[in-house]
């Protein structure tokens, strides 16, 4: 899979200006150092400070690098390791061609945006004009939609190369990542345990270093459990912060899309792109005025002067310092093996402590396990085939359901499942009607005033006590292990994943990496706060990340 050829000229590259490191080699924001050490091939040595956004763009200001030499970089990446992985569906043919259009128009006018000639993969289920998207299905296998989804376009336009499409769950229904297209994704960290899911795929692509970047959606924890599994970062925005418009769907009042990346500042970055309105998605009316970003992000890297407002600008390594911390301990579980994360988490209160955090602990929030997706998913995926101009694309949920060959078969029984809820008689489900009086977000997708009432009681909390925000494992057991007899697939606890808070709610989530068990399995803690306070939770997390430095390469996959 992908092009083979040299990335020597890669090796040894520096980024330039006076970097600040931390623990396991991570960088902050706006300055980063290489400590690249000669070599060709995939296991040319960037250097960990390189791999993000400012050091890449530091290197390539130095002339240094170029988009089309990094871009044969993760291909030959790819082609080395992704065999192991099974993070890639796709790859784009035209990647090399793009970068070289890029690094032409670096040369005569500039950067053409704030991720300019960045290479990143697609979850496979952020519609591609130019290439499949499948939502791992062997059912829409070589189905091209008619147009790209709007966050792909804005990544295009901000210079991002997309590298290709990233396996995920099948139809993005389960956190362990297998698909009849793809098979089965492991986290790098350990290749006998799952990556999460649904966005495994990109999480593993990321942290292994077969891309710079990564998406990923979120119904209820697919952009922050495949993070939380792979040492990396990821961002679940307040519900209107990023359009949904060509994600392949799941349910209306639960799906966002986010970015995955190795730290903070490169999530940050990534949102300055992928925020904003769009006619398209009439729940990003409730992000204008909201972010910080105008129409044109600005370049905060040494390629641009940075001039406008930026997601980066929250990020402060002193942002813990006074900041009101709420433990919600309900979701620190310390039963059998989930005590090893219970570890982890508890090292973490006392690392925010330690750097200047006042820690409200416990603090209770209500519950929240009303989930609409089975009801909304039949609706939503019906609607989103009826735009696929394809002879080849099934019709309907039940055409794939009546392809039992082209579906993995751990996965058919929820499709079954979500057939047997019949789409017309939807405003006629008891339980269907009261998960949404409990927690809805608009009645009709005009009402953009109604607010779910957990929402508001997690607001109370927060006020009374003075909180910028919740803290609680992203998972409270480790990645399932994969099992090694024929016919048997895992399955991540769905007890473990503490996801429903913020996609019930609509707030904004951060997941950051938080440690290691002692069996060396990434442990993702995550950061819950208030409508549109994206800024305030990737301060803390930077804050965090910097103070602890828990970002660590995984072994197996070249010096990366």
């Amino acid at each position: 899979m992908g092009a083979v050829g040299g990335a020597g000229a890669l090796a040894g590259c520096s980024s330039g200006d006076g970097a600040t490191s931390v623990g396991g080699g991570t960088t902050d924001a706006g300055t980063t150092t290489a400590t690249g050490s000669g070599g060709d091939g995939p296991d040319a040595n960037l250097g960990e400070g390189v791999t993000t956004v400012a050091g890449l763009h530091s290197a390539m200001a130095d002339d240094e690098l170029t988009a089309e030499e990094l871009t044969q970089y993760y291909l030959d990446r790819i082609d080395a390791y992704d065999g192991e992985l099974n993070a890639y569906l796709h790859v784009n043919e035209g990647a090399l061609d793009r970068a070289s259009e890029l690094d032409q128009t670096l040369e005569e006018s500039g950067p053409v945006g704030p991720l300019h000639g960045i290479p990143l993969v697609l979850k496979d289920n952020f519609d591609t004009g130019d290439m499949p998207t499948t939502g791992g299905s062997e059912t829409l296998e070589g189905v091209v939609p008619p147009d790209d989804a709007t966050t792909v376009q804005r990544l295009r336009d901000a210079g991002a190369i997309i590298l290709g499409k990233a396996n995920m769950h099948e139809f993005a229904y389960g956190w362990s990542t297998y698909s009849s297209m793809g098979g089965q994704t492991p986290t790098p960290y350990d290749l006998s345990h799952v990556s999460g899911g649904s966005s495994g795929g990109s999480a593993a692509a990321v942290a292994a270093n077969l891309a710079a970047l990564g998406t990923g959606s979120d119904t209820c924890g697919s952009v922050r459990v495949p993070p939380a599994f792979t040492n990396s970062v990821g961002v679940r925005g307040t519900l209107g912060l990023i359009s949904r418009d060509g994600i392949m769907p799941m349910s209306e009042r639960q799906d966002i899309g986010g970015p995955i990346t190795r730290t903070v500042a490169d999530a940050a970055r990534m949102l300055d792109v992928m925020v904003g309105y769009d006619s398209a998605d009439p729940s990003t009316a409730r992000a204008v005025g909201n972010v910080p970003v105008g129409e044109d992000p600005p370049v905060t890297t040494a390629l641009g002067d940075g001039d406008g407002g930026s997601y980066t600008d929250a990020l402060d390594e002193d942002a813990l310092e006074d900041a009101g911390i709420g433990i919600i301990r309900e979701y620190i579980q310390t039963e059998g093996e989930r005590q090893s994360v219970a570890t982890v988490v508890e090292t973490a209160i006392g690392d925010m402590e330690e750097s200047g955090a006042r820690i409200v602990d416990p603090v209770e929030v209500p519950p929240d396990d009303n989930s609409l997706t089975v009801t909304e998913f039949h609706r939503e995926l019906d609607d989103y085939l009826s735009t696929l101009d394809d002879p080849d694309a099934p019709e309907d949920l039940e055409a794939i359901v009546d392809q039992p060959d082209e579906v993995h078969p751990a996965v058919m029984p929820i499709l079954q499942t979500s057939v047997e809820v019949a789409v017309e008689d939807m405003d006629e489900n008891v339980e269907y009607l009261q998960a949404l009086a409990a927690r809805d977000y608009y009645r009709t997708m005009d009402d953009t005033d109604t607010e779910p009432g957990n929402r508001q009681q997690i607001l109370a909390v927060m006020a009374e006590n003075d909180l910028d925000a919740l803290l609680y494992p992203t998972a409270s057991a480790p990645p399932a292990e994969i099992p090694d007899a024929e016919g048997e697939y895992p399955s991540q606890p769905g007890d473990s994943v503490n996801c429903t808070l913020s996609a019930g709610t609509g707030l904004p989530a951060v997941t950051v990496p938080g440690g290691f068990t002692d069996e060396g399995l990434p442990v993702g803690i995550e950061l819950i706060g208030r409508p549109f306070e994206e800024e305030t939770l990737l301060g803390l997390a930077y804050a965090y990340e910097q103070a602890t430095g828990h970002r660590r390469a995984p072994e197996g996959f070249g010096e990366v």
